[in-house]
């Protein structure tokens, strides 16, 4: 399963009334566009998502949909939290490997916390949706999102084939 997926799957599953532990999965959907554009924007998404720690998507899914209840207020804090720790998650996996502190992996630390940041617009329930602009449009967000992620995939491959190899 893509990220991608498993990022707007995430928000749309909600506690069924007076149950934490079980989900109703009956929960309002909104149209699904054509499986043509959906694989189209699933490649978009798994471009940009490459950039992003696995471990950031594997944490940020299942806290939106824990959030996620009938009256669910997207939160800001949620989204912040996740960008911040995004860099630390790649850090972590360079000092978990005994790799070095090399430029590279500071410059792919930034480079995960953008595209996190890319990717999270196109969540259901995400913190942008706090902002009337994204949830008033977030079919245009999405799309956005997905032409930044386009744009931003071939921007980060060059800023780090252009680094320099040295520490």
């Amino acid at each position: 399963m893509s990220a991608w997926r498993i990022g707007t799957e995430a928000g749309y599953l909600r506690p069924a009334a007076g149950a934490a532990a079980t989900f109703n999965t009956r929960a309002p959907q909104p149209a699904q566009p054509p499986k043509k554009t959906s694989a189209k924007l699933q490649a978009v998404f798994d471009r940009l998502t490459k950039w992003i720690p696995g471990d950031t998507l594997a944490l940020y899914a299942p806290c939106i949909t824990f959030l996620a209840t009938d009256d669910a207020t997207p939160s800001v804090l949620l989204l912040v939290v996740m960008i911040v720790a995004t860099p630390l998650f790649v850090i972590g996996a360079a000092f978990a490997t005994g790799g070095k502190f090399t430029k590279q992996v500071w410059v792919s630390a930034g480079l995960g916390a953008v595209a996190f940041a890319i990717w999270s617009m196109s969540v259901p329930l995400s913190g942008w949706q706090r902002w009337p602009l994204v949830a008033n449009h977030e079919a245009g967000f999405a799309i956005g999102a997905a032409i930044a992620g386009i744009f931003f995939g071939y921007l980060a491959e060059g800023i780090l084939k252009r680094l320099p190899s040295t520490p």
